[in-house]
C-alpha cells in the first residue's frame, strides 16, 4: 500500500497591473528546497515546466457628454445622451467617430456641430474621422465632450409685383456667395426648407463658395444649417424688365440686385422684390431735370414745326 499526500503551496506572482490581457509564464525552471518532517531529511525538487497565468488587463472609466448651446450662450449637457459605464485601459485611446457625432440622434434639429474637447477643455482635433483621448487611469475625469449650437436661420424671399398669369411659374435665379469671417471660400452642402415645408433640399456650394437657387414668385426658403457667424451675399440674375427692391435683416431697402456682404449673427430675413419697368428718380434729381427738359424741348419742336 502505497500512500502519497500533497501539501497545498502558493506562489506570490507580481505583475504590472497595466499589462494587457493574456497568458503571462512564470518561473520556468525554479527549484524547491524543503525540509521533510516525515523522513527527516532535506529534499530538493526540481521543475522544468513553465506554470502560466492569466491576467486580465486593468480598466477605467471614461465618459462621452453631448452639450448644447441653448441660445444662452451656455452650453447644457444632454443626460439623456450621455455615454458612460465606458471602460478602457490605462493610455488606450479611445475615440468618438464623426458618424456618431452627426446622427440625426446627436445632431438635434436646428443644431450645429461645433467641437470636441476633453476634461480639460483643451481643443481635440479631427484625425481619421474621429475625435480620440488617450485614457489615464490618474486622470480626474476621462471625458470627451462633444458640442453642438443652435443654428441661425437665413430666409430669402421672392415677390414679383403685378405679375402676369404666364409667370406665375417662373423662375427667379440666384447666386449666393458663402465666406468665412477670414474671406476664405465655405463650400460644401447645405440644407434649405422651401415655403414652410417638411422636406430638407440642398444646395451645394463649390471651391469658390458659390452656389444656385431658383424661386419662382412668393417663394421662400430657409437654409437651417448654415454655419454661424459667416459672411454672405445674394445676387439675383437675369433682372431685364424689373427693377429690384431689396429688403435687409434691418428693415432697411434699396433699389440693387445685390446685397452688401452680410455677417449671419442672427436669425435673418431678406426679400427680393421685382418691380415691372422703371421708376423714376426722386424730386429733386438731375434725372428729372433731364427728363423735364426733353419734354420742354418737343413742345417746342412742336409749336415751331
Amino acid at each position: 500500500i502505497y500512500e502519497t499526500w500533497t501539501t497545498l503551496g502558493s506562489f506570490e506572482i507580481q505583475i504590472d497591473q497595466d499589462s494587457p490581457t493574456g497568458w503571462y509564464q512564470t518561473n520556468k525552471g525554479f527549484t524547491l528546497t524543503y525540509y521533510d518532517v516525515v523522513n527527516q531529511r532535506d529534499r530538493v525538487i526540481e521543475c522544468n515546466d513553465n506554470p502560466e497565468v492569466y491576467w486580465v488587463q486593468n480598466t477605467y472609466d471614461y465618459e462621452v457628454r453631448f452639450y448644447y448651446d441653448e441660445g444662452t450662450g451656455e452650453y447644457i449637457e444632454d443626460e439623456e445622451l450621455r455615454k458612460d459605464n465606458l471602460k478602457a485601459a490605462h493610455n488606450e485611446k479611445v475615440s468618438e467617430l464623426t458618424s456618431v457625432i452627426m446622427d440625426s440622434q446627436h445632431l438635434k434639429e436646428g443644431y450645429l456641430f461645433v467641437e470636441v474637447r476633453d476634461e480639460n477643455y483643451d481643443l481635440i482635433n479631427e484625425e481619421d474621422n474621429k475625435y480620440s483621448i488617450i485614457v489615464d487611469k490618474n486622470s480626474r475625469e476621462n471625458i470627451i465632450r462633444v458640442y453642438y449650437q443652435k443654428a441661425y436661420t437665413l430666409s430669402i424671399s421672392k415677390i414679383v409685383e403685378d405679375i402676369k398669369d404666364n409667370e406665375i411659374n417662373r423662375e427667379y435665379e440666384f447666386e449666393i456667395r458663402l465666406k468665412d469671417i477670414s474671406n476664405n471660400p465655405i463650400t460644401g452642402t447645405y440644407l434649405y426648407i422651401l415655403n414652410n415645408g417638411n422636406d430638407r433640399k440642398e444646395i451645394i456650394f463649390d471651391e469658390n463658395g458659390l452656389g444656385k437657387i431658383y424661386l419662382k414668385h412668393n417663394d421662400v426658403i430657409t437654409f437651417i444649417n448654415l454655419p454661424r457667424n459667416i459672411n454672405y451675399e445674394i445676387l439675383e440674375l437675369n433682372t431685364d424688365g424689373y427693377v429690384v427692391e431689396i429688403t435687409y435683416p434691418d428693415g432697411t431697402s434699396d433699389m440693387n440686385t445685390t446685397t452688401d456682404i452680410l455677417n449671419l449673427n442672427g436669425n435673418q430675413e431678406i426679400s427680393f422684390l421685382n418691380i415691372p419697368g422703371y421708376i423714376l428718380p426722386e424730386t429733386g434729381s438731375s434725372n428729372i431735370l433731364i427728363l423735364f427738359g426733353s419734354i420742354m424741348f418737343l413742345l417746342i419742336t412742336q409749336i415751331m414745326y
